[in-house]
Order: structure tokens, then C-alpha cells, then sequence
């Protein structure tokens, strides 16, 4: 019975923190890397051993490619970051001089990984903190800065190679290929979408679902293609398949508006859409190349653009599933992408914060002469680039005062209770090596996994195991523990109580959309139809990534994202017209574009001026280009008006900002 009784407790126990028995098994592995790093960093008698165990918690991740990367990048960055470090302690006996190099490489790293993509950003998050880890103990004990770099670095490779080795056979690869069906199904869904909007004209919901859908794939790319040079070549074709379904979405719109006003007709197209589509969702689309070229020829004879977007589709599926038999896809030159991905305002918001902060709490520690100052300081400048780092660093920051405060509270422990009677490297190992098997299952759980990161990590860095042992006094002991926790509440608390909006940061996006329409329209610069069309997907896809990490978001997306590139098009097409001044097309092209140069102000006043103006035409071609700048700018006006006041709008175009519960 007790041992009934027991096992049914272990049972619930893990059930409580997420682990099975892969969990166990993955538990056990972490526990095996950080105790071998940890030794021999040990046995080598390196200056504070417990670095080298520390890599394992952050750098074991659940896919093999984005281990590797963050291996190498691990590396990378600690080397850089050291490099950095002691070369900023080269300013001389100067404390504030110091810092403020210090802190200018703080902003410069923290920006930057809201600027590189993905697990790369690591390598700019790990030459920030390693920099600080460097410069901020050398500052009480100048005479060690060479040798805190160099521990720095030895016990960073100690734990990379540890980890790679114990976890790297074990860690599965990512199904790339599931990925990849995944974008071809949202790519059906684009198409079908096309199909019904020509048999029952617009529907909002579909329309917000996809946009979310296909933004949330895109940012997932990256870390599909981690460690792969094929899955990194293969990623510029998914950044076709996207981008070319978002534009033949928006073609659509307008396609479905012409229909309405009986400009073109399109009898077999829906149906040829409709069969294109469900071959995509279910991977049985045409291989024979008259199928396809016959739903081309439809899209053909109804919108010269819409069938160029079939075209380049088309061509990104057959490039992304090449496998190396008959031809490929167009080059990238000739195929319709994607602008690069940078967010600069969180990057300039990160930077200011994480270098202010770390400025601050090191002028303090130094002005007050807390001995432990220095350590608050680092922990500061730690959780500060972390969290700063993530995409709602609100919802991590109370995992991360968990973490901290349960390592914190373990090293105490460990030095009161355990640490005084460590006096060989056999004893150091064994007196550690419990500690590591409790992080490991607390880092391995699904429930806790988050959290064991900053357990485990506060807990080797407050522990100080190291021979021979740093007792000192236990107010001392205290001190130490208790500036990780002031910096790890200050820190999370000013997350938690100042969360990261992203509504901000998606009108942003919109104020972008609207400033390049404006730049299109008045031709203000060598903006153009190609290097307008990848910049606008692009912050289309920014806009619904950012209203999509609010759930509440979701149902106010404002009407009229597809419609603003619509416009885009709509604007080429004008300045395209052919027609000399004086000419009734060549007044009404440089009227219209007079009308465009502020389309913003009142979008809808101008839409309504310009159907008169194509009413007045008898160029066909030319009319149509001006009704279509028309209905663009009618559905877009939401997105407009958003993007010109920052207001949010209400799913139906209305203002909401100021109701918008929070």
C-alpha cells in the first residue's frame, strides 16, 4: 500500500509539471550534460566553474536545428561579447566612462535582437550579456578582467559542447515538411477564398483568419529553416508562396468589384479556382502543365494581374517542392517577395530600457559601495535584455520572478547548509549534482519549463560553487541572494505593470502602409511598383502578427488590409495610363494622381471624386484604373484612417480606440 501510495504520488507529481515519460528521459539527459559540464570545468580548476553548466538550461531546445544554431550562436556571441567586454575596460580607472561604453554596447545588442531574425538574435543577446557579465565584476577587481573573459568563454564552450553532444542525438528534427504543407494549405485557403469572392462577393471573416494564419506561418519560418542550408534555401520560396498569395487575395477584392460593375466577366474561373484550391489543401494539385495553364488562361482573360499571381504561386509551390528532378521555379529575381522584417521602434524601446536600466543600477551599487551592487547590477542588465527580448515579455515576467526567486532560495540553502562542509572537487560535484537533477526536471516539465531556466541559471550564478568555497558571513550571504531578487522583481514588476501594447506597434505598421501609398502616389522617391509591393506585404503581415498576440484583437482587425495594396496597384495603374496632356485620359490621370497625393485626409470624399472623374471617361482602361483606386480606397478607409491619426478602428470601420478594454 505505502508503495501504491508512493507511486501514485509520483505520478501526479508529474502530471502537475507537464513531464511523461519523454519528459523523464529528456530530465535525465540535461541532468547528465550540466553535471559533465560542470565537472569539467571543475577538475580543470577554471575561475567559477558553475558558468559552464549554465548554457545547458538555454541552449537545449525542443528541434535539432535550433539547437545547433543556438550552439553556435552561444559561442559566437559570448567570444564577441568578451572581445567587447574587455575592450571597453581599456577606457581606464574612469567607473562612469566605463558604464557608459558599457551601456552604448547594451543598446546596440538589445536593439539588434529585435532587428536579426529569430535564433539569430541570440547571437546579439548572448554579446550584450556576456559584455556585461565581463565588464561589471571587473569593475571592483580591474586586475581579474582577463581572467573573468577568459573563464567566461572556456566555460561557454565546456557547456556547448556538453549540450550538443548529450541532447543533440535525442533532439528530434523539425518536421520541415509538415511545415511546408501547412503553407501550401494556406495557400489553398488564399485561392478558395478568390473562388468564393467571385461567387458570393466579400466576406470579413475569412479574410481576417487567413491574414492571421499566414503571418503567424511566416514568423514561424525561421525557426523551420534553423540549422538546415536547405531549409534556409527553401525559405525564400515559402516567402513567394506567401507573399504571392497575399497579392493574388487582394487581386480578388478587386476582381470581385469589377465583376460587380459588369467591367469583365469570368464564367469558369471560380470553378477552376475552387479545383486549383482543394488540390493545394489535399496535395493532389494538377502536375499536368495544360491543367494549369488552362486555369491561367482564365485568369487571364479576367485580370492580366490576377493571372500573373497565379503564375508566381504556382511557381513558388513547384520551387519549394523541388526534389531535384525536372526544373524549378522562376529565379527569386523575377518572383514577387517579401521586404526584410525589422522592428524598429521595439528595437530603439529595448535598447534605451535595457542600457538606461543597467546604467542606473550599476551607478547606484557603485555610489552606495553595496559590495553586492555589481551583482544586482549584472542581474539587471540580464533579465532586462531577456525579457526585452520577447514578444510579450509580460507574460513571461512572473514565470521569470518564480524561477529567480526558487534558485535564489535553493543557493541559500546550498551555502548555509551544505557549501561549509565542500572541501575536494569529488565533494564540489556530488554536493552540486542533486541541485542539478531538481533543475533538470524543473527545466524539462511543460508547466515549469519556462521557469526552470531562471531557476536553474540563479541558482549556479547565487551557489558560488567553487573550491576553495567563498563562505563569507551570512549577511554577506544574504546580500548576495537578495540583489538577484531586487533586480529580478524590479525588472519583472516594471514588465508586468508597463506591458508591452501591441496595438502601438501595429499602427506602426500602418502608419508605414499609408506613408508609402503617399510616396507612391506623389513619386517622391524611387519607390516604385517593385519595391513598393514587398514592402507593403510586409507590414501587412507586421500588422496582423501584432494585433494576432492579442487575442482581443483578433475581431477588431480593421476592414480594409487587402484593400490598401489594392490601392498600391490601383495607383501604378493610373500612372501607367497612356495619354499626352490635354488629352481627356491625361486629364483625368493627372487629376486623379493630384487626388491621391492626399488620399488620406479624406479617403472617402476622394473615392467618391474619383468615380465622377471615371464616369466622365470613355477610356475603358483608364476608368476602370480610377474605380478601382475608388473601391481600394472605400474599403481601405479604416486602415487609412488608422494609419494617418493612429486611432484604432472598430471591426466595422468605426473609432474603438478609446473603448478598447484593457
Amino acid at each position: 500500500m505505502p508503495s501504491r501510495r508512493r507511486r501514485h504520488m509520483i505520478r501526479t507529481f508529474g502530471s502537475w509539471m507537464g513531464l511523461d515519460r519523454a519528459g523523464v528521459g529528456y530530465a535525465l539527459t540535461l541532468f547528465i550534460a550540466a553535471t559533465a559540464a560542470f565537472t569539467v570545468a571543475s577538475v580543470l580548476q577554471i575561475p567559477n566553474a558553475y558558468w559552464a553548466a549554465m548554457p545547458i538550461w538555454v541552449v537545449a531546445q525542443p528541434q535539432r536545428g535550433v539547437l545547433l544554431e543556438r550552439a553556435l550562436f552561444r559561442v559566437l556571441g559570448t567570444l564577441l561579447g568578451a572581445g567587447v567586454g574587455f575592450c571597453i575596460l581599456q577606457v581606464g580607472e574612469r567607473p562612469f566612462l566605463v558604464l557608459a561604453a558599457l551601456s552604448l554596447w547594451i543598446a546596440l545588442s538589445s536593439g539588434l535582437t529585435h532587428l536579426m531574425r529569430k535564433v539569430h538574435a541570440y547571437l546579439a543577446l548572448m554579446a550584450g550579456i556576456t559584455a556585461a557579465v565581463v565588464v561589471l565584476p571587473s569593475l571592483l577587481s580591474p586586475d581579474r578582467s582577463f581572467e573573468i573573459a577568459l573563464a567566461r568563454v572556456e566555460c561557454t564552450l565546456i557547456g556547448v559542447v556538453m549540450v550538443t553532444f548529450c541532447t543533440g542525438l535525442i533532439t528530434p528534427k523539425v518536421l520541415r515538411a509538415k511545415f511546408y504543407e501547412r503553407v501550401r494549405a494556406l495557400a489553398g485557403d488564399a485561392v478558395a477564398y478568390v473562388a468564393d469572392l467571385q461567387r458570393r462577393g466579400a466576406q470579413q471573416a475569412p479574410e481576417r483568419r487567413i491574414l492571421a494564419e499566414i503571418s503567424e506561418v511566416e514568423a514561424a519560418a525561421g525557426l523551420v529553416a534553423a540549422g538546415s542550408i536547405d531549409g534556409y534555401r527553401r525559405s525564400r520560396h515559402v516567402n513567394a508562396f506567401v507573399a504571392a498569395s497575399l497579392a493574388l487575395m487582394a487581386e480578388g477584392n478587386m476582381l470581385q468589384r469589377r465583376r460587380a460593375r459588369a467591367d469583365c466577366q469570368a464564367d469558369q474561373l471560380p470553378e477552376l479556382l475552387s479545383d486549383f484550391a482543394n488540390g493545394l489543401r489535399t496535395n493532389q494539385q494538377p502536375k499536368i502543365d495544360a491543367d494549369l495553364q488552362q486555369l491561367v488562361t482564365h485568369a487571364l482573360l479576367a485580370d492580366t494581374r490576377l493571372a500573373f499571381m497565379l503564375e508566381q504561386l504556382i511557381g513558388a509551390e513547384a520551387a519549394l517542392f523541388f526534389d531535384g528532378a525536372g526544373t524549378t521555379a522562376p529565379s527569386a529575381r523575377e518572383v514577387i517577395g517579401l521586404a526584410p522584417y525589422y522592428e524598429w521602434i521595439l528595437a530603439r524601446r529595448t535598447g534605451l530600457v535595457s542600457a538606461g536600466v543597467t546604467f542606473a543600477a550599476a551607478a547606484i551599487g557603485l555610489l552606495s559601495g553595496w559590495a553586492d551592487g555589481e551583482l544586482m547590477a549584472l542581474g539587471v542588465c540580464i533579465f532586462s535584455m531577456i525579457l526585452g527580448s520577447m514578444p510579450k515579455p509580460q507574460v513571461a515576467a512572473p514565470d521569470m520572478m518564480k524561477g529567480v526567486s526558487g534558485g535564489v532560495l535553493l543557493a541559500i540553502f546550498y551555502r548555509f547548509a551544505i557549501q561549509p562542509h565542500v572541501a575536494t572537487v569529488p565533494e564540489l560535484i556530488a554536493s552540486i549534482a542533486p541541485f542539478i537533477l531538481i533543475g533538470a526536471f524543473v527545466r524539462a516539465g511543460r508547466r515549469t519549463g519556462l521557469a526552470g531556466i531562471d531557476a536553474n541559471m540563479c541558482f549556479m550564478l547565487a551557489s558560488q560553487a567553487v573550491l576553495p568555497a567563498e563562505l563569507g558571513s551570512p549577511v554577506r550571504i544574504i546580500s548576495g541572494a537578495a540583489a538577484l531578487m531586487l533586480a529580478a522583481l524590479m525588472v519583472t514588476s516594471g514588465f508586468f505593470f508597463l506591458p508591452r501594447d501591441p496595438v502601438p506597434l501595429a499602427a506602426d505598421a500602418a502608419r508605414q502602409i499609408v506613408s508609402d501609398l503617399r510616396r507612391l502616389a506623389l513619386r517622391a522617391s524611387t519607390l516604385d511598383g517593385d519595391g513598393w509591393r514587398p514592402r507593403a506585404l510586409r507590414q501587412m503581415l507586421r500588422l496582423m502578427l501584432h494585433l494576432g498576440r492579442d487575442g482581443n484583437l483578433r475581431r477588431t482587425t480593421p476592414q480594409g488590409v487587402l484593400a490598401v495594396f489594392s490601392l498600391g496597384n490601383a495607383i501604378i495603374d493610373i500612372q501607367c495610363l497612356s495619354g499626352r496632356a490635354g488629352t481627356p485620359a491625361g486629364a483625368a490621370r493627372d487629376a486623379a494622381l493630384g487626388l491621391l497625393a492626399d488620399f488620406a485626409l479624406e479617403p472617402d470624399s476622394m473615392a467618391s471624386e474619383l468615380i465622377i472623374l471615371a464616369n466622365g471617361l470613355d477610356d475603358a482602361a483608364a476608368a476602370s484604373a480610377l474605380q478601382d483606386a475608388a473601391h481600394a480606397l472605400q474599403l481601405g478607409a479604416p486602415l487609412i484612417q488608422w494609419g494617418r491619426t493612429g486611432k484604432m478602428p472598430g471591426p466595422a470601420g468605426e473609432g474603438a480606440g478609446n473603448n478598447r478594454k484593457r
